[in-house]
């Protein structure tokens, strides 16, 4: 629902705010690499909404985000952020497990998209890509992807 508003605004990479209306374009550094893997049971979104507890101060600001995603891929393992994660993990005990396991797999944070349809990782390479899908197919017997954004395609979902 709400990204709908990035990816229809034609800009191939932004900062997004409020539930994803206000967007702020963003230069990135070269190609990113992404491996995501979608947890067997999905979240609920509205309940992951309604779990969700937003603080005043944010773990990283989108400017953070966006400045260190124009100097590259490797500065963003551990600033890239979901407010939803905690809601999601407490509503999908399974996708909180998953996002431990993947994160030892990979030795590098996991991420959320959106309200947890999706895990994924950063990868700093193709190659580093391949290597931890592969990994995760053996350890997981799951089925994931390998994302390469594409013109520098990305985007940071902020909810204010």
């Amino acid at each position: 629902g709400s990204d709908i508003n990035f990816l229809l605004s034609g800009v191939p990479a932004a900062t997004c705010r409020g539930r994803g209306e206000l967007i702020e374009p963003v230069a990135l550094a070269g190609k990113f690499f992404f491996v995501a893997v979608r947890p067997k049971s999905g979240n609920s979104t509205a309940s992951v909404f309604r779990a969700t507890m937003l603080s005043a101060q944010c773990q990283n600001s989108s400017a953070v985000v966006s400045a260190l995603a124009r100097q590259g891929s490797q500065h963003l393992h551990d600033v890239v952020f979901n407010r939803l994660t905690s809601a999601a993990q407490k509503t999908n005990p399974e996708m909180a497990d998953l996002m431990t396991r993947l994160g030892k797999l990979a030795r590098r944070p996991v991420c959320m998209s959106g309200s947890g349809s999706t895990v994924f990782v950063i990868a700093d390479s193709r190659n580093e890509a391949a290597q931890i899908l592969s990994q995760v197919k053996q350890t997981f017997h799951m089925t994931a992807w390998i994302l390469e954004t594409v013109s520098s395609v990305a985007a940071t979902c902020e909810l204010s």
